[in-house]
């Protein structure tokens, strides 16, 4: 069974190359070009044939869409990343607060011994 963008591009008999049929697949897929009828879609792959301009931007989106794929794929890692992170940095805080308290609460039992000092004669 072939592929609908090889048999849309057999039908026009034209000379792509891997590149602008990669190029032209990803518009098929995302333009939904299937649903144009055979006239329209002969003037889309005749005009894209001859467009550089049209071919450049295909090629933007072709990019775009993998860098959008690589973020989706990344972003469990850096939310991963980011709750570690902050579980570390609340544990840090709350072990800053308990060793202040602790030397508040040493600090003020040291002033209380140092008032009332016990005098032995």
């Amino acid at each position: 069974m072939k592929d609908a963008v090889e048999s849309l591009i057999e039908k026009f008999d034209l000379e792509f190359t891997p590149e602008q049929r990669d190029f032209l697949r990803f518009l098929y897929e995302n333009l939904h070009l299937e649903e144009l009828s055979d006239k329209e879609q002969c003037f889309f792959i005749d005009y894209f044939y001859k467009s550089e301009t049209l071919r450049n931007m295909a090629a933007f989106a072709l990019e775009l869409a993998d860098i959008m794929r690589e973020i989706c794929e990344l972003v469990p890692a850096i939310e991963k990343a980011e709750r570690l992170t902050n579980g570390q940095e609340r544990r840090l805080y709350n072990e800053r607060k308990w060793q202040i308290a602790r030397a508040s609460k040493v600090k003020s039992s040291n002033n209380k011994k140092r008032k009332y000092p016990i005098c032995s004669f």
